[in-house]
């Protein structure tokens, strides 16, 4: 039987800031290139989109950013 090594947030911490976009999913470790500009100002024209929604609506939050969001209360959002 073969022993999977699972990595957590900590390990992550660990990692160069050298540009790549670091991921973690069920403990593997997933590795890929940052976004481009073209992609960033896709987000960035999204993003203010739907922040001029829930201005509007008063529904929802608006987080522009890769990553997970960590609520002190909540855990995960």
């Amino acid at each position: 039987m073969e022993a999977t090594l699972k990595l957590t947030i900590a390990d992550l911490e660990c990692l160069p800031d050298d540009g790549n976009r670091y991921e973690l999913i069920d403990g593997e470790l997933f590795v890929s290139k940052a976004p481009g500009w073209r992609h960033q100002r896709t987000v960035m024209a999204l993003g203010y989109f739907l922040e001029d929604h829930t201005r509007r609506t008063g529904k929802g939050i608006v987080a522009v950013g890769s990553g997970i969001i960590f609520d002190d209360h909540n855990g995960v959002i």
